[in-house]
């Protein structure tokens, strides 16, 4: 009985020591990514788009300094994953250009938005970007003129 008693209290004693070295570890960040161009309001007639993206990890420490990877980059259009980019593991921020396929939404609004994984996308440290609106306009304009006052007898229209 003694010796039950004497095994719990250095398990409470071990428990109080390590408690504290548990509690003052970092918790781990998402990193931070935004859709650098095109800017919301921006209209294209175009197939296609180049769209730029800058992506961050986050620091979890006390100087600052990112501690984790941005391992995946995806870029959604209209929710639907467009394009992805696995990034180096010694690359902790930078800017990554895509080119996206516009020939097949219809015109009007697209919805860009960018997400980063730091580190395993099962780990669940996800950074988004703002969503960004763009407008895909193919209508060709439609101009018509009229002329007046009618021509006179020279062909002036004064």
């Amino acid at each position: 009985m003694i010796r039950s008693v004497n095994i719990i209290v250095a398990m409470l004693c071990l428990v109080s020591l390590i408690s504290p070295l548990l509690l003052a570890q970092k918790a781990q960040v998402a990193p931070t990514v935004e859709i650098i161009s095109p800017e919301s309001g921006y209209c294209t007639n175009q197939n296609s788009l180049n769209v730029t993206v800058a992506f961050s990890a986050s620091a979890n420490n006390d100087q600052s300094k990112p501690t984790g990877n941005v391992k995946t980059v995806k870029l959604l259009v209209n929710g639907q994953v467009a394009a992805a980019y696995q990034n180096p593991s010694q690359i902790k921020r930078g800017q990554i250009d895509f080119t996206i396929n516009l020939a097949s939404p219809a015109d009007g609004i697209v919805i860009l938005k960018a997400i980063a994984f730091q580190s395993d996308e099962k780990a669940g440290l996800q950074g988004s970007s703002a969503e960004v609106a763009i407008t895909v306009d193919r209508t060709i304009p439609i101009i018509t003129a009229k002329v007046t006052p009618t021509a006179n007898s020279y062909g002036w229209h004064r």
